[in-house]
């Protein structure tokens, strides 16, 4: 079986120096946040008539500027290499430009679990209404990009790219996005792209004036009624 390209992304994004980057001691426009996808756009552009795998290869060793990830970038083929320069752009771009920042929380496939109809709800409501908290500073339509983007993912490691995209953009909570790769870690991907879709319903009905607690409310008062 070869490697997934967005976790071999992942994993070797954690070799770059980004603090010598932030500090000045390495040019910031050599970041391989910024060179990766240039290169990436290069292979598109010239096919591999143009820039072979070999060369691709070495060009992308100079731009991450690491030893250590030559091993991964050796086990890449031409479309999978592609994928990695694209991928560890974004996962770069997530850590903290500074030391007043966080930065997105580190992913780490620890789980599994399925939620059941009951749980997918609870938890769907508790990021509602994390989601709520921000109100005023979302942006739905975004919000709802990502959830579309999630839902066809094909894998976990293409579902957290997606998180990465949308790390940080105005309109969508860098709290929610730190949540979602926490609740990644441990849910079945199915169960996943079900959470966000059904936190994203309950949340646009919660911003027109829906209330779940009255709905519990009145849905107990039938029940006493009816016994």
């Amino acid at each position: 079986m070869k490697d997934n390209p967005i976790k071999l992304a992942y994993q070797a994004h954690n070799y770059v120096d980004r603090a010598a980057y932030r500090h000045g001691q390495k040019k910031k426009s050599d970041n391989p946040a910024k060179t990766a996808p240039i290169l990436a756009a290069a292979m598109e552009q010239f096919g591999q008539a143009g820039l072979p795998l070999w060369k691709a290869r070495r060009k992308a060793q100079q731009v991450v500027g690491d030893p250590r990830i030559a091993r991964y970038l050796e086990k890449l083929g031409w479309a999978d290499l592609k994928a990695f320069l694209g991928t560890i752009a974004l996962f770069l771009k997530t850590y903290p430009e500074d030391e007043t920042e966080v930065g997105m929380v580190q992913f780490q496939d620890r789980g599994q679990t399925q939620l059941d109809p009951e749980a997918l709800g609870q938890q769907a409501l508790a990021l509602s209404n994390q989601l709520l908290k921000t109100h005023r500073d979302n942006n739905l339509n975004k919000l709802k990009r990502m959830a579309d983007r999630v839902r066809v993912a094909r894998n976990k490691w293409e579902a957290l790219a997606t998180l990465a995209q949308f790390y940080p953009l105005r309109g969508v909570p860098d709290s929610v996005v730190n949540d979602l790769v926490e609740q990644l870690s441990v849910l079945h991907l199915r169960s996943f792209q079900d959470l966000m879709a059904r936190a994203l319903l309950f949340y646009e009905a919660q911003s027109k004036g829906w209330n779940p607690n009255a709905q519990r409310s009145k849905s107990g008062q039938a029940n006493e009624s009816g016994s």
